[in-house]
């Protein structure tokens, strides 16, 4: 009798574990697709029609799926059959988002597809502490919510991007370089204050998430290397369709590899001689500046009293600039970068590499970068790096799926 009890618990268990496993498989397939039929789900999971009508009937009654009025003809029955698909309810709930950076936060409140709702900027001081900064940051929230008539009940919760590695598990932001000194529990100190689930996630990890997610640009590769170029340089990679991170909570750092030559200026990681330190934006607008005041940068300077001084507003101007001294500059640095990717191409072998950042938003840029890439690794096959389609929502997209992964498909 025990030994029989044993086997039904087991046998229990792993019934409902695969049932749970096909929930949120199909949740994924309908977040990374526009609509499906049924048999179009049961045929991705590999189940039955019946199996799958059982799956999403909860969901139905909970409005998180819907059903679409046309109809969708489809290869498994026969002619003349039609199925109505069925697609996610972005409106079912919303997300907030909190995207934080040195110089600024952003607060938005999106749809579960990262369709904008509102959108503002919170300006902080620097004499906040940790614990002022989250209680004043969730006070102006609760603000935006009351002011555009959003009830607590249609958050489905919120998620945190901020630079720096972060313990994504607990929702700890250890270094986030130039916010705060030391490590700083970002998800403890938020849901204090606020109704709602909090989780906390890197800015480059989050926007890789949301490209997992939705599935605009990659199709259905499953180990994927983000760059991201401008204003620094991070990385970070998926292998089998989930964000890998190593010790401490690491994800890839390309930007940080040492690139110097000797021991280099200061990185803000603390380290000498990170690429970073390079061919940031930064670190080009200060060589434009300089070599505008050279021998060969007159026409650069008299470039500027039209444009301005160089700026991460006018950056785009300058690089696209004929000087050849500046041309031979630029692909220098893109040179750089692409031997470092490449490196790390080599050794995680990535299906994809998806580039974004503001450096990447200029698609000479990007042509650059790809050929020179290319030129280093022949072997790369034909659409390996592509553009992320998500850079106009680059401030709130990765919070949004961040926070969608987290609380509807874990």
């Amino acid at each position: 009798r025990k030994e029989h009890s044993y086997r039904m618990n087991n046998i229990n268990s792993a019934f409902l574990e695969t049932k749970a496993n096909n929930r949120l498989n199909a949740l994924r397939l309908l977040f990374a697709n526009e609509s499906l039929s049924r048999t179009e789900i049961a045929s991705f999971l590999g189940i039955s029609t019946a199996a799958v009508t059982s799956i999403v009937n909860e969901f139905l009654e909970s409005g998180l799926i819907i059903q679409c009025e046309e109809s969708v003809d489809s290869p498994n029955k026969k002619a003349g059959r039609k199925q109505s698909p069925l697609k996610i309810n972005y409106d079912w709930k919303y997300i907030v988002c909190f995207d934080i950076h040195p110089a600024s936060v952003n607060i938005a409140i999106t749809n579960l597809h990262g369709k904008l709702i509102v959108e503002e900027p919170f300006t902080f001081s620097s004499n906040w502490n940790k614990k002022e900064f989250c209680s004043e940051l969730a006070k102006e929230c609760i603000k935006i919510l009351w002011n555009h008539s959003i009830h607590l009940n249609q958050i489905l919760g919120a998620g945190v991007s901020v630079i720096g590695p972060v313990n994504h598990l607990e929702g700890i932001a250890l270094h986030p370089y130039r916010v705060f000194e030391g490590p700083v529990p970002f998800k403890e100190l938020l849901e204090n204050e606020l109704p709602f689930p909090i989780t906390v996630e890197s800015n480059v990890c989050a926007f890789l998430q949301s490209e997992l997610l939705y599935r605009t640009n990659i199709e259905n590769a499953q180990n994927i290397l983000m760059l991201k170029w401008g204003p620094g340089v991070g990385s970070a990679t998926a292998i089998n369709g989930h964000i890998y991170k190593g010790y401490n909570y690491q994800s890839s750092e390309i930007g940080h590899n040492h690139f110097a030559k000797g021991k280099g200026a200061k990185c803000i990681c603390g380290r000498n001689g990170c690429l970073e330190t390079l061919i940031s934006e930064a670190a080009i607008i200060d060589h434009i500046k300089e070599l505008m005041h050279s021998e060969n940068g007159k026409d650069i300077l008299e470039f500027s009293k039209t444009v301005g001084e160089p700026c991460s507003a006018n950056l785009e101007s300058y690089l696209n600039h004929p000087n050849q001294e500046l041309r031979e500059y630029v692909s220098k640095c893109s040179f750089d970068l692409a031997e470092v990717t490449n490196n790390a191409i080599l050794i995680l072998a990535p299906d994809k590499l998806v580039l974004f950042g503001d450096i990447f938003e200029h698609d000479s840029i990007v042509s650059l970068f790809t050929e020179q890439l290319v030129e280093i690794n022949s072997t790369l096959p034909e659409q390996f790096c592509v553009k992320s389609t998500f850079r106009k929502k680059k401030k709130y997209i990765g919070s949004t799926a961040i926070a969608v992964e987290n609380f509807l498909l874990s």
